[in-house]
């Protein structure tokens, strides 16, 4: 499925700003409880990016993976990226309805 879904959103970012070599986590989000024992469920759990370039480049300046990271008192969100994160979001959900 994450393959289906990252090929359609070839259509709408680059390429090369689809990460697909992260390790597989579930962090601390609630997620995992809605498909823990739920064997026939296929699922994606996509993150989608939210921080500026220029906050990323000084994070990497700075020695950090992240500029922020969720769940932390220190968490922003680009507003400017809204737009983007829904269409990402439909995007894949209707590569899902696809057979």
């Amino acid at each position: 499925m994450t393959t289906k879904i990252n090929g359609s959103l070839k259509s709408v970012i680059a390429p090369e700003r689809i990460i697909t070599n992260f390790p597989a986590i579930m962090g601390s989000e609630d997620f995992p409880n809605l498909v823990l024992h739920n064997s026939k469920t296929v699922y994606d759990y996509m993150w989608v990016g939210i921080a500026n370039n220029e906050a990323f480049i000084k994070a990497i300046k700075e020695g950090k993976k992240y500029p922020f990271y969720t769940h932390n008192g220190n968490y922003q969100v680009d507003l400017s990226a809204i737009p983007l994160g829904t269409v990402i979001g439909s995007t894949a959900l209707l590569e899902i309805f696809k057979k």
